[in-house]
């Protein structure tokens, strides 16, 4: 029981009266049960941690519902937005039969999925840094009545100089969202998030903070606590933030960045001899993520309004390549004047990824690269943003949801092949993305009447 006995002496510390177990759905949500402190003990708190898992869409059945919650004491923080002191903890959903952790938590598929890897020998660690762009309003009203559709948002306005370009980077008065984002990267560095920074993006209103590496379960756990931070600060601000890749029309999208790298026995296996200093196993990485690329998208971007930042002619990564220091591509190469630095920088996830299924995702894209030495092609060394897929002979992201899901669910167990990420845990995935997809689908577009009515 040493880990209930590390949470009542965290508690004690810090004088919080409720433990806060959060665990991620298979959507991406993030959920939470609070135990009294008084309740936890030297006994520990699996009777207090139980919970209804046929609640969770895309779990278990109600004849055999029961789930449990299994702290990790590492990934406790106190959380500074609850009027109760409260301690925040991550937690993994296991089976309570057999405590190992349950088939289809997304947290415990990415655990796999890094034993997996590390056991076959590709890779001791996995180190990921990731750019988290996101949209911050004055306002934001969305109507979803019998009868009326649609959304009214009052973006950010800057000081001065309109024009999209000379917005990114830009200095105070102008960035006047400087305070908050540099308050939303104070809060996450007092909850242990290091090697942060932020900037001003070229959209109205739009953000991006920056994650240093650091190994893979911890980038998508700092994701989730990020998600929330952000709102909650922005909301004490009086704004509202948006995760949407998409918010606003002929605005920039935002994405989700990842850099990605390697290493075995202390030696970064992507430096090499190689296309921009890049070893074969990085080429192969590359080569098999850019295989699976359809297929990922259905995690990497599982939204509708996904789809409409990766349109192609759109200053976004639609077109299948890579290249060295070209942000066009999907994949790119950032400069890097040392070994252990040099990585690889997926540019086509965005903000609404589910980070533990996409982050498995991609690590399975690069085993299976690297395993079976996928050649990437030749790399693209020119700006591909305004070439059309056909006309430039060049394979494209996937052009709406319902093809990234028909996608992942013909990939499946090529992409998946093993236990890590179980067939069942993809079509539970897959049913309930198809099931929002119907929702959508059913909804008749405001702008139908605009263009088609009277």
């Amino acid at each position: 029981m040493l880990e209930a006995k590390r949470l009542a002496a965290e508690l004690d510390d810090r004088g919080a009266r409720a433990l806060d177990l959060r665990f991620t759905d298979l959507l991406g949500g993030w959920r939470h049960l609070s135990v009294d402190a008084g309740a936890i003990g030297e006994d520990g708190i699996d009777r207090y941690a139980m919970f209804d898992g046929s609640a969770v869409p895309g779990w278990r059945d109600i004849v055999e519902s029961d789930l449990l919650l299994r702290p990790e004491p590492e990934r406790a923080w106190a959380d500074p937005f609850t009027a109760q002191p409260t301690l925040l903890c991550i937690a993994d959903v296991v089976d309570p039969a057999t405590t190992e952790g349950y088939e289809r938590c997304p947290r415990s598929a990415l655990k796999r999925t890094i034993d997996t890897l590390r056991g076959s020998g590709l890779a001791d660690g996995v180190r990921v840094g990731a750019d988290l762009a996101f949209y911050v309003f004055d306002a934001l009203e969305v109507a979803r009545e019998e009868h009326a559709l649609g959304f009214r948002a009052r973006p950010m306005h800057h000081a001065a100089r309109p024009a999209l370009e000379a917005r990114y980077l830009a200095g105070q008065p102008e960035d006047t969202l400087a305070d908050l984002r540099a308050e939303m990267t104070s809060v996450l560095s007092s909850l242990g998030v290091e090697g942060l920074s932020h900037v001003l993006l070229r959209g109205p209103g739009q953000c991006e903070l920056r994650f240093g590496p650091t190994d893979a379960l911890t980038l998508a756990d700092q994701l989730q606590l990020a998600r929330y931070v952000v709102d909650n600060v922005a909301r004490a601000y009086g704004k509202v933030p948006s995760f949407l890749p998409m918010p606003l029309p002929r605005a920039p999208g935002s994405g989700l960045h990842l850099h990605l790298a390697l290493e075995r026995d202390g030696e970064w296996l992507f430096a090499g001899q190689g296309y921009a200093d890049l070893s074969d196993t990085c080429l192969y990485a590359i080569g098999g993520i850019l295989r699976h690329t359809v297929a990922l998208n259905a995690l990497t971007n599982p939204s509708t309004n996904s789809y409409r930042r990766l349109r192609v002619g759109r200053q976004e990564p639609s077109l299948v390549g890579f290249g060295a220091r070209n942000r066009s591509t999907t994949i790119r190469i950032p400069s890097a004047a040392r070994p252990e630095d040099k990585r690889i920088e997926l540019r086509f996830p965005d903000p609404l990824m589910n980070p533990y299924l996409g982050l498995a995702g991609v690590l399975h894209a690069v085993r299976d690269g690297v395993a079976h030495a996928i050649d990437p092609g030749e790399p693209v060394d020119r700006n591909i943003y305004d070439l059309v897929g056909d006309e430039a002979g060049m394979e494209r992201c996937a052009r709406d949801l319902g093809q990234a899901l028909a996608a992942l669910g013909d990939d499946v167990h090529e992409l998946f092949p093993g236990d890590d990420v179980p067939v069942e845990l993809v079509h539970a995935y897959i049913a309930l993305k198809r099931r929002e997809l119907d929702l959508i689908e059913a909804q008749p577009h405001p702008l139908e009447h605009a263009v088609y009515g009277d």
